[in-house]
């Protein structure tokens, strides 16, 4: 009778470490998860901070051309490189191009030399952007888009800024950021091989 309740009580014990061990690995794993998700989070605001000034940065040095096309719309490609020359420069090679489109037509371009050949073309005339061209135009925000198949080969990051004269819509300012650039300075495809990051699009016109 004996053995049988040191058994019993052998049994009991077991029973209780194990449940206490358990207990004890949840806990540890959760906190092990929590802090791993903790850890990502703040990996992921940093690539976040990183791109918004990359991107802000650039947005931010339009302003000047803005107001000078608002002053003299009548401007040349000499004095739209001279804006654009210094955006260019400045970026870390992860601006392809810089466009000013009159309505939706593009009239001026940056590099002058390399993507001369696109002046004249009709983005709202073009599959890939005419949806967000149009809405830059009727919307009169500034807009991102990626990735986007470009004009000139390969896809990239879009900026558009809309710029206005009297209160009405006359053209937009095209920023063309590479994408794999701008993935890799941000740091996001180091931190995607790492942490197995996907990114994923969606199109807000299609909603596919």
């Amino acid at each position: 009778m004996n053995s049988k309740k040191r058994i019993i009580a052998s049994i009991i014990a077991f029973i209780l470490i194990m449940s206490l061990f358990c207990f004890t690995a949840t806990i540890e794993y959760k906190r092990s998860y929590q802090n791993n998700i903790e850890n990502k989070k703040n990996e992921l605001m940093f690539v976040k901070t990183n791109m918004e000034h990359l991107i802000a940065s650039r947005v931010m040095a339009i302003e000047g051309l803005k107001a000078y096309i608002e002053i003299k719309p009548d401007f040349n490609q000499k004095e739209f490189n001279d804006f654009a020359e210094d955006i260019y420069e400045s970026s870390n090679e992860v601006v392809r191009n810089i466009y000013f489109l009159k309505d939706t037509t593009i009239t001026h371009a940056y590099p002058e030399k390399e993507v001369k050949s696109f002046v004249g073309t009709d983005l709202s005339l073009n599959l890939e952007q005419k949806s967000w061209v149009n809405y830059a135009k009727e919307s009169l925000k500034t807009i991102i888009t990626a990735p986007v198949k470009l004009i000139e080969g390969g896809t990239g990051i879009i900026v558009r800024v809309p710029i206005t004269r009297q209160g009405e819509y006359y053209g937009q300012v095209s920023i063309v950021f590479s994408y794999d650039k701008t993935m890799r300075a941000s740091g996001l495809i180091d931190l995607g091989k790492e942490k197995n990051i996907e990114l994923t699009k969606k199109d807000e016109f299609t909603d596919n």
